[in-house]
């Protein structure tokens, strides 16, 4: 019996590395488990968001000290195991500068 792939239909790469912080508007940090420049997964969120719910904070490169970079996101996924995905409703220019920047890098495992 032949096996039937799914066409990739993400308009934007997923990234795992390097990793992005995600501060809300709340104070909670979270580390991306992957990220695109449409949007982002981060753990421990999906107790207290729902799908179509908006998002408001900020990102920035690693834990390392920089700029924050302010988006505003709705949650369109929960995974089983509290991955919360967000698309990127509005990302600041430094934000989408940031985010091209590290796509031109070699992921982590290849560097």
């Amino acid at each position: 019996m032949a096996q039937v792939i799914k066409k990739n239909r993400r308009r934007d790469h997923r990234r795992g590395g390097p990793h992005l912080s995600v501060q809300l508007t709340d104070g909670e940090v979270f580390i991306t488990r992957d990220w695109s420049l449409g949007g982002l997964r981060i753990d421990g969120l999906a107790t207290t968001r729902q799908p179509g719910e908006p998002v408001v904070g900020s990102l920035r490169h690693g834990a390392a000290d920089g700029s924050w970079h302010r988006f505003i996101g709705s949650v369109v996924r929960i995974d089983g195991d509290e991955a919360v995905s967000i698309k990127f409703e509005d990302l600041s220019p430094g934000g989408f500068e940031l985010l091209q920047s590290l796509l031109r890098r070699p992921p982590p495992e290849e560097m």
